[in-house]
């Protein structure tokens, strides 16, 4: 999640941790540390720098839910990680709680949907088979609001498809996934531009030889 201001706002999250932990977290953390030489004392939620550890072998790493994290492993390693299924309605609390402390949540506005969204399907007419349709379209809305904040998030466009399809919408459904794919694509191509440009600057680098 951004910290200070737009940090990780127009990072793709299928360029993975490295280039995360690479290329944005040096940004999180200088955004902290600017907000804290002006004197602001007590970051508000949201705004605190990341906590970070290292984790050793044998050892188990807790995290309480709706807790954002990012993993980076350190060489060759094998881990085993858990999580415990989480309902509908859980899942939507915990969005409620995270726009109560910052409305331009990017996570809030996701649990949110997803959580309206798959109530609304758990509430289908029993005869129809239709879902609720008021909480599927709340849910767009948030889910809406969410793709706005990181255009072309995986799973929240995912989710905005299913709840596309589920009012019946099927090619709107398939232009948002396409649209994705095309985000992430030219986010490839951007990357493989930069490693090309940094590897020629490497090649001009050399002294001249006599």
């Amino acid at each position: 999640d951004e910290v200070g201001g737009g940090a990780a706002s127009s990072f793709h999250p299928l360029k993975g941790s490295w280039n995360w932990f690479r290329e944005t977290y040096p940004r999180v953390l200088a955004n902290a540390r600017r907000q804290q030489l002006e004197g602001r004392g007590q970051l508000p939620p949201g705004h605190q720098p990341p906590l970070e550890c290292v984790q050793g072998p044998g050892q188990v790493v807790y995290l309480p839910s709706g807790w954002k994290h990012l993993t980076l492993n350190i060489g060759e390693a094998i881990g085993v990680g858990g999580q415990a299924a989480v309902g509908a309605r859980e899942r939507y609390m915990d969005g409620v709680k995270a726009l109560e402390q910052n409305p331009d949540d990017f996570f809030g506005h996701k649990s949110v949907g997803l959580g309206l969204l798959h109530q609304g399907m758990e509430n289908a007419n029993p005869h129809t088979g239709q879902p609720h349709m008021e909480m599927v379209t709340q849910a767009m809305r948030h889910l809406h609001a969410a793709m706005k904040i990181s255009p072309g998030h995986p799973e929240a466009t995912v989710i905005a498809a299913e709840g596309l399809i589920a009012m019946g919408r099927p090619e709107d459904a398939r232009a948002v996934l396409l649209s994705c794919e095309r985000l992430y694509a030219d986010s490839n191509s951007e990357d493989d531009d930069k490693e090309e440009e940094e590897k020629e600057e490497g090649d001009g680098d050399g002294d001249g030889g006599s």
